[in-house]
């Protein structure tokens, strides 16, 4: 068994979103794309609030 290769740039600490393959769709507008950024953005906000906050408690 062969160990996997380890990639140190990846940050696992964000959610980072999802790719539909209507975003490589050059021809309409990408509006969509925008408004699922910040939400995915609000989201690790969010996330890291709520960390703090759980360590705070302990």
């Amino acid at each position: 068994m062969t160990a996997k290769p380890t990639n140190s740039t990846n940050n696992h600490k964000t959610f980072g979103g999802r790719i539909y393959a209507c975003d490589f769709d050059t021809e309409h507008s990408k509006g969509n794309i925008i408004n699922r950024i910040i939400a995915d953005r609000r989201f690790d906000e969010q996330c890291r609030k709520n960390c703090e906050n759980r360590e705070r408690r302990f």
